[in-house]
Formats: C-alpha cells, structure tokens, sequence
C-alpha cells in the first residue's frame, strides 16, 4: 500500500510539473507571436504633425510591445509629437497629441464657404469650435427729424463655427493652447474673429451686414432645435418709449400685477 501511494504521489507530481512546463511553453510561444505595431522611420521631434511617409509599421514580438504602442493609422497619422521620438522607436499614445491645427479648406462643409466675422471677445471669449450662434444686427437710421433711431434684429440662425481665432479645432480651458506650450510654441492666435460656414448668398449678407452696423453672437444650446424662430426687430423706442421697464418672460406675470396696481393707484 505505501509503494501504491508513493507512485500516486509521484505521478501527480509529475503530471502537474508537465502541465506547467506546457503552461510556460504556451506563455513563451504567446510572447513570441508578433504583433504589427507603428514605428518611427528617422527621429521626430517634439511638435510635429506625423505624416505617412514618417512611420512604417513593424512586426514585433508580443513580449516586446510596449504599453499603449498604437497599431491603427488613424490613432497616428495626423497626431502631434509632445516628446521625441527616436529612429525604430515604437510610437505610443502617452506622446502624441490630437492634431492642432487643421487647414481651414478641410473644415468647410460642402457646398459652404468659410465667413470670418469680427467679434471682439462676444460671449467672454467661451465659443468654440463646432458650437453654433445666431448673429445679431445693430443698425441706427435717420429720423425724419435730426435723431437716430437705434435697431436691433436677427439676421442668421443657427450658424456652425468652424474656427475660433486661428484655432481650427476646439481649445476648451484652453487645452489646445497648453499643448502647444508644452512643445514650446505660442500656438496661432486667439483674437476675436470667428469664422462661419455659411452658405455663399449668407456669406453675402453677412459681408454687407458687417459694413453697415455692428455684429455680435448669441450663443444656442445643445438642445435647440434647428428649425428657425421667428423675432420681431427691436428699436429704440422699444426700449425707452414706455414708462415701464421691459421685463423678462420669467417675470412677466408679477410685473404685470405690479404695473395693474400702480395703475389703480
């Protein structure tokens, strides 16, 4: 019986060594199968816009793929470096950047034209790329008598911007600006300009819009349905014809209440 247990024993052992030596075996062959990751072709510094003609893909031993090493074209064509990047060196998400610039001719929609309008800093500054505004008009006429009278209407609804300054691309908190610092560079400028894709008889308008008053944007929400609103322009007399304050439609019930007891009064 104690002979009969010690090769029980002995065989269990041995059967559990032969399963680790096939484990290990497995993991080993694993390891060694290649996995085709992009590489550097010559050394890319920090900043530049990586290009086919930069890269080439390489087969690499699994065991030797680094962490996050990128194996699709779109994750690396078109990126910004924020580090340098040696010759043979497998290219990795951690130093690249998503493109900061677009040219301005691959935003445009079809068949749209890119408008660039004066803005100052309308809406402190916060538009972005791919939000969309509506643009009002602020124009004064003669009287018939020696005063001007002061006008305000909708021109445009629901216009896409397209580029902000000389951003092509959105610079929310001013992420975009930070990457280019990060790589040394000032970035293209943030001045009040935003650039419209409109349709080429709005860019018209616009254009003449621009040479006969002000501008300035008012900024729709994510949620506002495309189709159109109707708006009555508003003038001077609007404002300050009537002997009571305009009120907004959050406070109009009270207001009205409140002008119906002075009345009274």
């Amino acid at each position: 019986m104690r002979w009969l247990v010690a090769i029980l024993l002995g065989s269990f052992a041995g059967l559990i060594a032969v399963m680790q030596l096939i484990q290990k075996e497995s993991e080993v062959k694993q390891g060694q199968n290649p996995v085709e990751v992009y590489r550097a072709k010559a050394i890319i510094k920090p900043g530049i816009t990586i290009t086919a003609e930069m890269v080439e893909k390489a087969p690499i031993p699994n065991a030797f793929v680094q962490p996050g090493a990128l194996q699709t074209p779109d994750k690396v064509i078109g990126q910004v470096t924020l580090l340098e990047i040696a010759p043979k060196e497998q290219i990795v998400a951690s130093k690249l950047a998503p493109s900061l610039m677009r040219p301005l001719a691959e935003v445009v929609p079809h068949g749209m034209r890119g408008v660039t309008l004066e803005t100052g800093r309308g809406l402190a500054g916060l538009v972005q790329v791919g939000d969309r505004v509506d643009l009002l008009g602020i124009y004064q006429f003669q009287r018939s008598g020696s005063s001007l009278l002061s006008s305000v209407r909708m021109l445009f609804q629901n216009v896409q911007v397209i580029a902000v300054g000389q951003f092509t691309v959105p610079n929310v908190l001013g992420r975009t600006k930070k990457l280019f610092e990060a790589v040394g560079e000032s970035g293209p400028g943030t001045g009040g300009t935003l650039t419209l894709a409109m349709t080429p008889p709005d860019a018209q308008r616009l254009i003449l819009a621009q040479d006969l008053g002000r501008i300035t944007i008012i900024m729709r929400g994510n949620d506002e349905s495309p189709q159109p609103l109707q708006f009555e322009a508003v003038t001077g007399d609007d404002l300050l014809g009537s002997q009571y304050p305009v009120w907004t439609p959050a406070t109009k019930e009270f207001n009205l209440m409140s002008r119906t007891a002075r009345e009274q009064h």
